[in-house]
């Protein structure tokens, strides 16, 4: 599922670089195309990312709880 989601992110991004090409942008056709399809993948691309934020923000956490570090502790525990 992930690989899938990473290909998803990948296809965004190419279709951002795509957009912003000269060459592109001079045909009409390919520019809706291109649209249409990176406006259809934001919402997906904009979870993924927010859920990786998420992991990794749970994983710092989860690296501190188990430190030695008893004043960060608290604050982790705090948020």
């Amino acid at each position: 599922m992930f690989s899938k989601l990473e290909k998803v992110v990948e296809r965004f991004h190419e279709l951002e670089k795509l957009l912003i090409d000269p060459a592109v942008m001079s045909d009409r056709s390919k520019v809706v195309e291109y649209n249409k399809e990176h406006s259809q993948m934001a919402p997906i691309v904009e979870k993924y990312t927010e859920y990786k934020k998420i992991c990794k923000e749970i994983d710092e956490s989860t690296e501190i709880l188990q430190s030695n570090h008893e004043d960060l502790k608290e604050i982790v525990k705090e948020e």
